[in-house]
């Protein structure tokens, strides 16, 4: 008989990253804005699921699927965008739960981008907020790959 092992998603990870880039925010949200290209955060390719529908829909609901550099794809759902508040609020909807993408296997993963001004400067912060639950031996290396190889990338650009 064959046993299965059941995964254990109680590790909560709750992360927040920030930066001030040095440009104005209407520069740094015109550069990030659309939903349906990742590029910006990745450097890789990021494309709708629907061919049909252009690059700067940013229809609630909308779904892109990332190119990772290791040529993984992962799919990102749009759960919340304001244009005033210059946010977006996403989830990983699908990803490779085989291992071979993250360090290890996750669930329930949401992220916030959001952009406020620095008006003294004329410069912008930007903040990353991040939560998943995830397997208690591998949840710290996840939320590490995701903040040294997506984000704190994105925040170079």
């Amino acid at each position: 008989k064959r046993w299965l092992r059941r995964m254990s998603y109680t590790a909560r990870r709750e992360t927040f990253q920030s930066a001030v880039i040095d440009a104005p925010i209407e520069e740094v949200w015109n550069h990030i804005k659309n939903f349906l290209d990742f590029t910006w955060a990745v450097g890789g390719k990021s494309e709708p699921v629907d061919a049909n529908r252009a690059i700067t829909d940013n229809l609630i609901g909308s779904v892109r699927v990332v190119t990772l550099a290791s040529g993984k794809t992962v799919e990102h759902t749009l759960l919340e965008y304001s244009e005033t508040n210059k946010l977006c609020t996403y989830n990983m909807s699908k990803h490779s739960d085989d291992g071979t993408v993250f360090p290890g296997k996750f669930q329930n993963y949401v992220a916030t981008t959001k952009l406020q001004p620095v008006t003294e400067s004329n410069k912008t912060f930007i903040t990353w907020t991040f939560s998943f639950d995830g397997e208690p031996e591998t949840a710290d290396a996840c939320a590490k790959f995701l903040i040294e190889g997506v984000f704190q990338n994105g925040f170079k650009r």
